[in-house]
């Protein structure tokens, strides 16, 4: 990794030098001339030069590290500090006092609720023997994460629970400690099965999604079948009492495949594939709830949901639904016993994102309730579908994937 520091820092971002320990006989050269510095410097010498003080950790730290992952190993909670730019994983040392400032993403893996009898992880402060100094060093007076700039909160479900040791059919009786205090505004789920998701409002501390903009929704063919989506069911109003949001303006759905090539559901049994008839089930499913939980998201909020210091009702929402590499899912989904085709109909990826697209207009037509029929071509101005690489062109994988992961150097 030849590239010097200042190279990484995506353009705009940049912490207030008030917030950080910039004054002082700490270094013989201004902040204009480290940045020069740091120009020349391969990574092994910035690192170095990170541990000299406090002023050179402010002048640097932010450029190398813009986000931190929670996760498990050995039945205690650590915390890892890296960049979204880079694979560099930095040391422990690097994790000081001034690091939530420089944190606008967090990434949290599943953990056990309960990592020691008769606390969980809720109360973060009553078991700080079962979580490593440096993620104690991250929690505020509350037992909370305390990340003043977080933007975005990834959830890494591994087609499980976030809560490992918990039914992923199952409400959460309290709020997940690891969660930071701040909210969100951009939340990605990898991973997650839809029963998991249908009761994930109850790991949430109180209207913690009353500023989030953006949703996208990870999903792989692991997730079909007995223990994921249900038969293909797709929440996106998963919020406590599923109401509308004022400041959403984007949910995207991408059917991720890893490796390339087709996205098929894996069958219940991998001995045997499906037959026609289910999968034809599962794909119907999947874009009924889709699309109904979509208009959901549209409705305006009832008057209880107005609060109590509200004179006027909240603004309506109009959030945009973006399809993500339909093209790629298996024409078997979709495919009707009638159909008179050639074996080629559906090779090209253009054709099959055109079939899952017309199929999913002609839901408008057939299972919108009556009061909403009139709305439809509204509804449908707000949907669309774009391939895997449209989307990675315009930049919309940050916050939702590694750049090794979307083909990019990182």
């Amino acid at each position: 990794m030849g590239a010097a520091a200042s190279s990484i820092a995506p353009a705009g971002s940049t912490i207030s030098d008030t917030q950080l320990p910039m004054e002082g006989p700490l270094s013989p050269f201004p902040p204009e001339v480290i940045d020069v510095i740091l120009e020349h410097l391969e990574w092994r010498e910035v690192l170095a030069l990170l541990r000299v003080n406090s002023l050179f950790y402010g002048a640097i730290a932010w450029r190398i590290v813009n986000r931190v992952r929670v996760f498990e190993r050995d039945d205690v909670l650590q915390v890892e500090a890296r960049h979204t730019e880079r694979r560099l994983f930095l040391s422990t040392p690097v994790v000081s006092r001034w690091l939530p400032l420089f944190v606008a993403q967090l990434d949290v893996y599943p953990h056990d609720v309960r990592v020691v009898e008769h606390s969980t992880c809720a109360d973060m402060v009553a078991c700080e023997r079962h979580s490593s100094p440096r993620l104690r060093e991250l929690l505020g007076p509350v037992g909370r994460l305390e990340l003043p700039n977080l933007r975005t909160l990834r959830l890494f479900f591994n087609a499980g629970p976030l809560h490992t040791d918990m039914a992923p059919n199952e409400p959460s009786p309290f709020p997940c400690g690891v969660l930071p205090s701040r909210r969100p505004e951009n939340i990605t789920f990898r991973g997650v099965p839809a029963r998991a998701l249908k009761y994930f409002h109850s790991h949430l501390p109180p209207r913690y999604c009353d500023v989030l903009v953006r949703q996208v929704h990870v999903i792989g063919p692991e997730l079909v079948g007995e223990h994921g989506t249900v038969n293909g069911t797709i929440y996106l109003n998963w919020w406590d009492g599923g109401r509308a949001l004022d400041t959403l303006e984007s949910a995207e759905v991408v059917f991720w495949t890893p490796a390339g090539g087709e996205w098929l559901p894996i069958p219940p049994s991998r001995e045997q594939e499906w037959a026609h008839g289910p999968l034809q089930r599962w794909f119907d499913r999947m874009l009924r709830t889709l699309q109904m939980s979509f208009i959901e998201l549209s409705e305006t909020p009832p008057p209880m949901d107005w609060g109590l210091d509200t004179a006027q009702p909240r603004k309506q929402c109009k959030p945009r639904l973006t399809i993500v590499n339909a093209g790629a899912i298996s024409s078997a989904c979709y495919a009707r016993p009638t159909d008179v085709t050639t074996p080629d109909k559906w090779a090209s990826y253009g054709a099959r994102e055109e079939a899952v697209a017309a199929a999913f207009e002609a839901l408008w037509r057939t299972t919108l309730p009556p009061i909403l029929r009139g709305k439809r071509a509204q509804l449908a101005q707000r949907v669309r579908f774009v391939s895997l690489d449209e989307w990675v062109q315009e930049g919309k994988w940050r916050d939702v994937f590694d750049p090794a992961e979307v083909g990019l150097e990182g």
